[in-house]
């Protein structure tokens, strides 16, 4: 990619990689996914309207996440994370309440497909999706981030109960 710039942003024992081009915030890769790759030097000078959002939201204050998106995914993927947008902060639904709302409750795994596919966490909020009974499912950062993600935006204790691959 020939004009992206990155920055990393600590929060606590975790982070995040933004990866920008002039298009818009292109990912957000939690550490696990940033360490696995070769990064040029950071190039960060022009990332601070990116960066604020993130800072901010770490620091527990309200976000409006107003920042350009690369055009990514498919149509039904950014129809799920359209309505993903819609979860509100301290809250989560299953991915078959997410499902109805699209008006496709046959399509829990589809959606469940789209709902790991997304390239921004944080800013399109998968975190706030969980498994049927409530508990804890899958997550790219990691069943522990989401946890803490969810309790930054308030929602009541939950704990790790997911699969054992995402249990770090």
């Amino acid at each position: 990619m020939k004009d992206w710039y990155w920055t990393r942003i600590p929060w606590r024992e975790w982070g995040v990689t933004l990866v920008v081009t002039p298009e818009g915030l292109d990912a957000v890769l939690f550490d696990r996914e940033a360490q696995a790759r070769e990064w040029p030097p950071e190039r960060a000078l022009p990332l601070s309207d990116y960066r604020r959002p993130f800072e901010a939201y770490f620091s527990g204050r309200p976000v409006s996440w107003n920042i350009p998106l690369t055009s990514r995914g498919t149509a039904f993927q950014r129809r799920v994370w359209t309505a993903l947008q819609g979860v509100p902060p301290g809250t989560v639904l299953s991915y078959g309440a997410l499902a109805a709302r699209l008006g496709r409750p046959e399509a829990v795994r589809a959606v469940a497909r789209a709902v790991a596919a997304n390239p921004w966490p944080i800013v399109i909020p998968c975190h706030r999706v969980v498994g049927s009974a409530g508990q804890l499912v899958g997550y790219q950062g990691g069943l522990r981030l989401k946890a803490a993600l969810l309790a930054l935006e308030g929602a009541p204790a939950m704990h790790p109960q997911g699969h054992a691959r995402f249990q770090f």
